[in-house]
């Protein structure tokens, strides 16, 4: 059966469009604005098709047919493949009657999201640039430089030293198989955007990582940070903790909803949370903390709430020291490559001029 790249791509993303946090912050906030200006929904949406993020989104009119057949608005969302998390708390806030505060909590949530995504990329925009430049040269250097230094020692007659002979053969070997590490360097970029795009491979690599010593912890952070940005934005909605957790399970995809749902289950049958999520190993051990205070005092909700203020303050600090520690160590392995390939090259020259 042959299937096409594009359509093996839409059959992993079927379920649901890839939306930026971005696009999906502008519409909800939005349209939470004209809907608790009490803006007809209808225009509303006319509104939201016409400009801004909306338009990409709402560019046909499905949305139109839906709503003159009485459609609720989470039906209109699910028609165009928003996120679960998304439909789940639009239709908690429908039932409640404080949809358009769900939407401003939506908006809250999508915008968090969307700085801490822009401080990544601003992040690593330098340390790409420096990388690309330095590879760059380093190429340059082993196809046309090299070659021609080489030829000059051998018409010379110079003794060549172990560690120039060393770079040599590497650029030898290095020009020989060029045309397959360019396939390999393709291969592993077309794999790192299918993990950026495709949900289903990123959480595959997620649950992989809880098993790598070193970034195991980090894995953990960012599925806790998840976990209680979710669950504090549905109680702030109005959702209790009992009712959050009957759903928690489609919050979440890939390996690890095994283990959420063995979690769901164990709080649904009346164990505490607090002893739930210390049976699994996908969650970070500080949570408990939190889960343990708000059940002494029987707030859960505001413990939630507390936890998700400092995981967003965590994970901010953890990518901010993530990237300033990358950055010098990049520099300092480009550095140390650049220094030996122009000591190496350059040793029979110095030899030379020891014998003049």
């Amino acid at each position: 059966m042959n299937v096409s790249f594009k359509s093996f791509i839409t059959l992993l993303n079927s379920e649901y469009r890839q939306y930026t946090y971005q696009q999906l912050a502008d519409v909800t906030s939005q349209l939470a604005e004209m809907l608790e200006a009490g803006v007809d929904i209808q225009l509303s949406f006319y509104t939201l098709s016409k400009y801004a993020s909306g338009k990409k989104i709402f560019r046909d009119n499905k949305w139109r047919q839906l709503l003159e057949d009485g459609k609720e608005l989470s039906t209109v969302f699910k028609e165009y493949r928003f996120p679960k998390l998304f439909i789940n708390t639009v239709m908690s806030g429908e039932q409640s009657g404080s949809l358009y505060q769900s939407l401003f909590l939506l908006a809250d949530y999508y915008n968090k999201l969307a700085e801490l995504k822009n401080k990544l990329i601003q992040a690593l925009i330098y340390p790409c640039m420096v990388m690309l430049t330095v590879l760059f040269s380093l190429y340059f250097m082993l196809q046309y430089v090299l070659p021609n230094f080489r030829n000059l020692y051998r018409g010379l007659g110079l003794t060549i030293p172990e560690s120039t002979k060393m770079l040599f053969e590497m650029q030898a070997w290095l020009m020989m198989y060029q045309h397959q590490l360019l396939l390999i360097v393709v291969i592993i970029s077309l794999f790192i955007y299918l993990s950026i795009r495709i949900t289903s491979i990123r959480q595959y690599l997620l649950w992989i990582g809880l098993y790598i010593p070193g970034i195991k912890f980090l894995v953990r952070y960012v599925n806790t940070h998840m976990l209680v940005m979710q669950l504090s934005m549905l109680i702030k909605g109005g959702v209790s903790v009992q009712e959050a957790f009957q759903d928690i399970d489609k919050l979440f995809s890939g390996p690890i909803v095994r283990q959420v749902k063995q979690m769901k289950h164990m709080v649904l049958s009346g164990i505490p949370l607090s002893q739930a999520i210390n049976s699994i190993n996908c969650f970070d051990i500080n949570i408990n903390n939190f889960i343990e205070m708000g059940e002494s005092t029987g707030r859960l909700d505001a413990a939630f709430t507390s936890a998700e203020v400092y995981y967003n303050q965590t994970m901010k600090n953890i990518i901010q020291y993530l990237m300033k520690g990358i950055e010098p160590i990049l520099l300092l392995i480009m550095g140390v490559t650049v220094l030996f390939v122009i000591i190496s090259m350059l040793l029979p020259v110095f030899d030379l001029l020891e014998t003049l």
